[in-house]
């Protein structure tokens, strides 16, 4: 009797979509993308491949599970594959040494993460900019506007009016430090104290708590106990990547 019901079990959880399959035979969209990846024998990811690839994921995951084309790059880019493949919301082609430098920086899921991930690229940008390297000045500019579109689009799929206003609010802190990193260091304490922010989204952590590097010559026209309210960025940085990534002589596929 158990056995036959062992085998019932198993072949009804074979046959369930994939967002119902039982804990016990758990598998991830990534690892359906890389089998069905190995399956098709490819390692270099044109237009073509990348259709033919979503045709099997749709089969396998179901229309409504089937993950994004630029979540599948990104999976596909991880193991290693060649991606031929751009797209707005992938990750820029970083070299390899700076690849494991970026690797797992950018999150926009919460405020914290947010600003967790812009902590970290200061850090990053302050030592490129130490040691003089425009090229991953330019690639954490780069992820920074990646943050900034994938934190817009977040925003329109939205259900409703408060996580609107988060994703937006997190776009204008990827959009703001895109395009100027040390005014978004002394913007952000006095942005967070705002009383409209905090009406918004509740109490955040004090500005000396933050953690992200400010300098004191960046301080300069900011005194200690200033309570301004300033208000969300209205930035593209889209409209002047091209410039600033020319001015440090590196330029990044986006």
């Amino acid at each position: 009797m158990r056995r036959t019901w062992l085998c019932h079990f198993i072949s009804v959880s074979a046959k369930m979509p994939f967002r119902e399959r039982s804990p016990m035979g758990r598998r991830t969209k990534k690892d359906v993308i890389l089998r069905l990846c190995d399956e098709m024998a490819v390692e270099r990811i044109g237009e073509a491949e990348l259709r033919r690839l979503k045709a099997r994921l749709r089969e396998e995951l179901g229309a409504s599970d089937c993950p994004s084309d630029g979540y599948i790059l990104e999976v596909l880019r991880a193991s290693g594959r060649r991606v031929l493949v751009r797209r707005p919301f992938a990750a820029p082609m970083f070299e390899e040494e700076y690849a494991r430098v970026f690797e797992g920086v950018l999150k926009f899921d919460t405020l914290e993460h947010a600003e967790q991930s812009l902590r970290e690229l200061s850090r990053l940008y302050h030592t490129f900019k130490e040691r003089g390297d425009g090229k991953g000045i330019a690639y954490a500019r780069a992820l920074a506007r990646l943050g900034w579109r994938r934190a817009r689009a977040a925003a329109r799929r939205a259900k409703d009016d408060r996580g609107r206003a988060l994703k937006e609010e997190i776009a204008e802190w990827f959009a703001l430090w895109s395009l100027a990193p040390e005014t978004f260091e002394i913007w952000l304490p006095l942005r967070k104290h705002a009383p409209e922010f905090r009406e918004r989204f509740g109490g955040e952590r004090a500005p000396h708590a933050t953690g992200i590097p400010t300098r004191s010559e960046d301080r300069v026209g900011c005194p200690e106990g200033s309570r301004g309210d300033p208000k969300p960025v209205a930035a593209s940085p889209e409209a002047s990547a091209e410039s600033e990534e020319g001015g440090h002589g590196a330029s990044v596929a986006m």
